[in-house]
């Protein structure tokens, strides 16, 4: 499912970066969870239009404290990745410095049975919002 802002926003962002970001955030989420998981993307503006997040929930198996405290580092796959054969252990230490590189940051909130939110977050990045 995908909620937009309710204003548009602009904001200079490195397209090919972001794309891969996204594109390994979503994977990720549907990958390491059962088939019945719905994960909601949602682009949410900053009060005073100077930032904005992208955030990805989805109502899955979550991740305990061990894995988040490990899922930025290289090559660290999580138990769940058992499951399948695909993937370095690259993929969100890749995507952290991406969206670094970019000027944001990166959060995770999470907990075993009750999901996972990755935000994708830039404070201030002038994004100029028109209604």
């Amino acid at each position: 499912m995908f909620r937009p802002a309710p204003v548009d926003i602009f904001v200079k962002l490195y397209t090919p970066w972001l794309e891969r970001v996204i594109n390994n955030l979503t994977a990720n989420a549907l990958l390491h969870n059962p088939p019945e998981t719905t994960l909601t993307v949602s682009v949410i503006s900053s009060e005073g239009g100077k930032g904005f997040t992208i955030e990805f929930a989805d109502n899955g198996r979550g991740m305990d404290e061990n894995t988040v405290s490990r899922l930025f580092e290289r090559y660290y796959r999580g138990t769940n990745t058992s499951t399948t054969p695909n993937g370095t252990g690259l993929g969100m230490a890749v995507s952290k410095g991406l969206i670094e590189a970019m000027g944001g940051q990166i959060t995770v909130d999470t907990a075993l049975g009750k999901g996972t939110v990755i935000r994708l977050i830039w404070h201030d990045v002038m994004a100029n919002s028109e209604s």
